[in-house]
C-alpha cells in the first residue's frame, strides 16, 4: 500500500512537468516557423529585387512592403548600400507581431 501512496505521489509531480514540457517545445516549435517564415520573405524581396539594376534599387520608391505569409502579415524594408557603381550591399528586415511582441529578422546578400 506504500508503495502505491509513493507511486502516485511521484505521478502527480511528473505529470505536470511532462504537460509543462511539451508546451514549452510547441512554443518554440511555433517561433522556428515563424522565423523560417520571415527569412524566405526576406529572401523573397531580395530576390526580386536582385533582378534590378542597382541605380533603380538606391533611387527605388517605396522602400518597405507587405508580405502575405501562411499565417500571418509580414513588414518588410530594405536599405541599400552601394559598393561601387554596379553593385551594392541590400539588407531587408522582415518584421511580424506575435505574442504582443514585434520581432525581427534581417537578411543581407549583394546586389547587381
Amino acid at each position: 500500500m506504500v508503495e502505491v501512496l509513493v507511486a502516485l505521489a511521484l505521478l502527480s509531480l511528473a505529470i505536470p512537468m511532462v504537460a509543462g514540457f511539451s508546451t514549452t517545445s510547441k512554443k518554440a516549435q511555433v517561433a522556428t516557423n515563424e522565423m523560417e517564415n520571415a527569412t524566405a520573405s526576406a529572401q523573397a524581396v531580395i530576390d526580386s529585387l536582385s533582378l534590378l539594376p542597382a541605380c533603380v534599387i538606391a533611387a527605388g520608391n517605396p522602400k518597405a512592403t507587405t508580405i502575405q505569409g501562411p499565417f500571418r502579415t509580414y513588414s518588410a524594408s530594405w536599405t541599400y548600400t552601394p559598393r561601387g557603381s554596379h553593385s551594392g550591399l541590400l539588407a531587408v528586415t522582415v518584421s511580424w507581431s506575435q505574442a504582443g511582441a514585434v520581432h525581427t529578422v534581417q537578411v543581407s546578400s549583394e546586389a547587381p
